[in-house]
């Protein structure tokens, strides 16, 4: 799996979500935390963790206590464990998470340098590969009144 540096994934961020807000306000909601990372090889593998975690079952949600904003919390701490774990590793996985006024989705790169969404918290834990502006607003639901507050990596 290919390493990324953390100026690669800040420009892989911005080429992908920085369409869908304000260009002045990209810089100042983001954070890319650590120096590199590890892609994942595809969205399907981070759903088919959602969907195999019993923490992450849709009957586990609670609002206000165990919802949106934790699950996705919660998967970027699960995977963090995961490269932790992993005999040999040395890099983070490039999954990490943003909030919108509304909701809180994950996301990841790839090794083939894709981003997807990932609705962790949804009843499908539906994900979309990051190739269409109004595909991406539509998935986030994106609107005057709920727009990207948080990116972090």
């Amino acid at each position: 799996m290919p390493i990324l540096s953390q100026n690669t994934i800040y420009q892989d961020l911005l080429t992908s979500l920085g369409k869908l807000v304000d260009p002045n306000h990209f810089g100042f909601i983001t954070i890319v935390a650590d120096s590199s990372y590890q892609t994942v090889s595809s969205a399907t593998w981070l759903q088919s963790v959602v969907k195999t975690d019993a923490q992450l079952a849709p009957k586990k949600y609670r609002r206000d206590i165990f919802d949106c904003d934790d699950y996705v919390m919660y998967l970027k701490t699960k995977v963090s464990l995961f490269a932790a774990n992993t005999p040999g590793n040395n890099y983070p996985l490039s999954i990490g998470f943003l909030l919108t006024t509304l909701h809180a989705f994950n996301f990841g790169i790839t090794d083939t340098r894709e981003v997807f969404l990932l609705n962790t918290q949804s009843d499908d834990r539906d994900f979309l590969i990051f190739d269409n502006l109004k595909k991406a607003s539509d998935f986030l639901s994106l609107s005057n009144q709920n727009a990207i507050k948080f990116i972090y990596i």
